[in-house]
């Protein structure tokens, strides 16, 4: 059985967040659960787990730079990544895992998010990926493939680095429960989230991505233009 390090930032909002904890705790694939802790004034008296190891920081280093603090950190070659307000079934989707998964980066599609009980149907995975649709929320990868994220970016797009540089890259399709970036979402994370944006597209989107971007983009435009003149004729 491969044996996971969980890793998970966290600034303690979530009131979901010990039934998580416990999820994690209880699963035997689950080797450790590293939390990233980014508000430890707040956090809740509530009992860790043994499988706990809690980094606490002295201020709120942001969710890229706690994924590259934790993926440093792992003592194990597979890692999750998840959201502090996620809830799933852990022994579906790491056994799942354990006959499906060989490299790349694993993360979730969006209808995922729309299933109403664990066993809507068994998880099934798929070779598209929803960056800007909570695809980071809860992912799966290699020590050994992740590559740092640029210490520029804080909140964002550090997802779309890893899927990247950790290609292949999937969607997996299961029953996932969550708020929807419920840390994150508050007003004094907008500015954060603007500059990672202009940052990302302006100096940090890889070349090669970029190029990729710009090429899906004219093909695009041609069929469309193709296709309105097709209508043209044929009215």
């Amino acid at each position: 059985m491969r044996k996971w390090s969980v890793i998970i930032p966290t600034l303690w909002k979530p009131d979901s967040f010990p039934e998580l904890l416990q999820e994690l705790e209880g699963n035997d694939s689950v080797d450790e659960i590293l939390i990233i802790d980014n508000a430890p004034d707040n956090r809740p008296n509530i009992s860790l787990g043994r499988k706990v190891n809690r980094l606490e920081q002295p201020s709120n280093i942001y969710v890229n730079p706690a994924w590259n603090l934790g993926a440093e950190t792992a003592r194990n070659e597979y890692i999750c990544i998840c959201n502090d307000d996620v809830l799933f079934d852990s022994a579906e989707i790491f056994d799942f895992l354990e006959s499906n998964y060989t490299k790349g980066i694993i993360g979730i599609h969006p209808d995922s998010f729309d299933s109403e009980t664990w066993n809507d149907g068994f998880p099934s995975l798929t070779k598209e990926i929803y960056i800007t649709q909570m695809w980071a929320c809860l992912f799966f990868m290699r020590k050994s493939q992740y590559r740092p994220i640029p210490n520029e970016l804080k909140v964002w797009w550090g997802d779309a680095w890893l899927a990247w540089h950790a290609r292949p890259s999937f969607s997996l399709i299961t029953a996932v429960r969550t708020k929807h970036s419920e840390s994150v979402s508050s007003p004094e994370f907008q500015s954060i989230l603007d500059e990672d944006t202009r940052l990302w597209n302006e100096s940090l989107k890889p070349l090669p991505l970029r190029m990729l971007e710009s090429k899906t983009y004219w093909m695009n435009r041609i069929e469309n233009v193709l296709r309105r003149r097709i209508d043209h004729f044929m009215s």
